[in-house]
C-alpha cells in the first residue's frame, strides 16, 4: 500500500478501479462458483 500511495495520483486511482474491478470479478467468480 505504501508504495501506491506513494504514486502520482492519477496512477493510484486508476489503480484502485483496477483492483476494484479484479475484486468484483474475483468474488463474482467465487459465488458462481458455489464457495460462499
Amino acid at each position: 500500500m505504501g508504495f501506491e500511495n506513494s504514486l502520482k495520483g492519477n496512477t493510484v486511482y486508476v489503480k484502485n478501479d483496477n483492483v476494484e474491478q479484479a475484486m468484483r470479478k474475483f468474488k463474482k467468480k467465487i459465488q458462481d462458483s458455489g464457495l460462499v
